[in-house]
């Protein structure tokens, strides 16, 4: 519904990835409450990528955390898909030093927090959110910890003709 609204405005435009964060602030008026929540939340998000692949080229962790934060806050605020539990967990990681930031994952209303945290700072985090977690909700947290990979590549199998 917003992109046909807003291509009334913005003619060519086929999806909200073609709407840019300065046309949507001075078109969002024309769209009623829902859609319009709806899509600032995957017009500000299609930014909030795109500034982050930059940080991560140029290694700026704190950037790229910034930008974890801001989306789930508008997951939360404009698409509303966390959850007390998801706001708990990724609020109370942003409080840990060394962590950079967090955010909800997944398709939301429950689900998963990832988090970006220096390696000094894991154990740290795990004891303060399932500490918080386990007061306020009665039932620890299940944490799982993992390392970046290298990317995407190709594997091939000897004999399996690829």
């Amino acid at each position: 519904e917003a992109v046909r609204l807003l291509s009334r405005h913005l003619p060519g435009i086929h999806a909200l990835r073609n709407v840019s964060v300065e046309d949507f602030a001075r078109l969002q008026h024309c769209l009623p409450e829902t859609p319009r929540k709806r899509a600032r939340h995957v017009v500000t998000d299609n930014a909030r990528v795109l500034a982050a692949v930059k940080a991560m080229r140029d290694g700026n962790l704190q950037q790229i955390g910034e930008a974890m934060r801001l989306c789930h806050e508008s997951l939360r605020d404009n698409y509303e898909v966390s959850s007390r539990e998801l706001d708990l967990l990724a609020e109370t990681a942003w409080g840990v030093p060394g962590c950079y930031g967090a955010r909800l994952t997944g398709a939301g209303f429950g689900g998963c927090v990832v988090a970006l945290v220096a390696e000094v700072a894991v154990d740290d985090l795990i004891t303060q959110v399932s500490q918080v977690y386990q007061a306020r909700f009665g039932r620890p947290p299940t944490v799982y910890t993992c390392r970046a990979a290298d990317g995407v590549r190709a594997a091939y199998l000897p004999g399996s003709g690829w």
